[in-house]
C-alpha cells in the first residue's frame, strides 16, 4: 500500500524527517528550481522574519522563517533571478535577473509587498549579466553600498547616501 499511496510514511522516517509542511497552491508556488534562499531578517520585532526564495521561473516569494508557510508572493514576470539583496537602511529590495538589476521600495513591511523604484540602466553593466548582489552599510558615514558583480568577473559598487539618492 505504500508504493500506491504517497502520503503513507514509513514510520522510522517520522522520527528522522518533521511532518510534512502543507505545500502552497501550484500557482503560487516556484514552477522551476529554486536558485536562492535569502533570510531578510526584520528589524523590528514585530515583524516575523522572512526567508526569500528566488527561481529560473522568475518569482520571488516570501516564507515565514518560523513555519515556513507562505508568507507572500513578492515579485513575478521577472527575466531568471540571479541574486536578491536586502538594503536595510532604506528598506529597498535590489533584485538581479538575467536582463538587469531592478530595485523596489518595501512599501507594507507586513505583508512585505514591493513597488518598483528604478533599475540600473544595462548600459552601466556593459551588457554582462549581473551574477551576484551584495551590500553594506556604512553606518559613520551613512551610505550604502550596493556591489554587484557580472558574468564577465568585474565588480561594480554603487553608492547611495541618503534614500531619494540614485547613484546614476
Amino acid at each position: 500500500e505504500k508504493l500506491t499511496n504517497p502520503n503513507i510514511q514509513d514510520e522510522n522516517l517520522r522520527e528522522v524527517f518533521p511532518n510534512s509542511i502543507d505545500a502552497p497552491y501550484s500557482h503560487v508556488r516556484h514552477a522551476d528550481a529554486i536558485l536562492l534562499i535569502y533570510r531578510l531578517t526584520r528589524r523590528f520585532t514585530y515583524y516575523k522574519d522572512i526567508f526569500i526564495t528566488a527561481a529560473h521561473d522568475g518569482k520571488l516569494l516570501a516564507w515565514d522563517a518560523g513555519n515556513l508557510q507562505l508568507h507572500n508572493v513578492v515579485l513575478t514576470g521577472l527575466d531568471w533571478i540571479t541574486s536578491v539583496v536586502h538594503m536595510h537602511h532604506s528598506h529597498r529590495l535590489v533584485v538581479a535577473t538575467t536582463s538587469g538589476v531592478k530595485i523596489y521600495d518595501i512599501v507594507n513591511r507586513e505583508l512585505f509587498t514591493v513597488r518598483y523604484y528604478d533599475e540600473i540602466p544595462p548600459w552601466l553593466l556593459a551588457h554582462a549579466t549581473p551574477m551576484a548582489l551584495s551590500y553594506y552599510f556604512d553606518e559613520k558615514k551613512v551610505i550604502e553600498y550596493l556591489i554587484i558583480a557580472d558574468h564577465d568577473g568585474i565588480v561594480t559598487i554603487y553608492s547611495f547616501y541618503d534614500n531619494g539618492h540614485f547613484p546614476i
